[in-house]
């Protein structure tokens, strides 16, 4: 080091090429229809709100028995960074929740939670 001034680096001027986002695997439609036949109620229910609402497994575990809209799908659902949104759910997955929201009701005293 002879104490002249330091030269900038020009490499630090490039920017550098951004890391591919990986996407999520997601199960093949066949594979799910199994599923939905192979599981119990509650998680039939977890399910039908992922496979055909969209929805995170944070938002499912957010979900308040308010929430739900028979004839709609999902009043409410908090999703990443507290947005807010109505889910139309279709009619399979309207049915599934509306079976399971009776066993709910019709045995309160029995807590269904995993």
């Amino acid at each position: 080091m002879d104490g002249s001034p330091r030269q900038a680096n020009p490499v630090d001027r490039l920017t550098r090429p951004r890391r591919k986002t990986r996407v999520p695997a997601v199960p093949a439609w066949d594979t799910v229809k199994v599923l939905l036949r192979q599981c119990d109620l509650r998680e039939r229910a977890i399910l039908a709100l992922m496979a055909y609402g969209g929805l995170r497994r944070g938002e499912v575990a957010a979900l308040d028995v308010g929430d739900i809209a028979p004839d709609f799908g999902l009043r409410r659902v908090m999703g990443k960074g507290g947005h807010e949104a109505s889910v139309a759910l279709p009619a399979p997955a309207r049915a599934i929740l509306r079976e399971y929201l009776m066993i709910l009701v019709n045995h309160s005293d029995t807590v269904l939670r995993g």
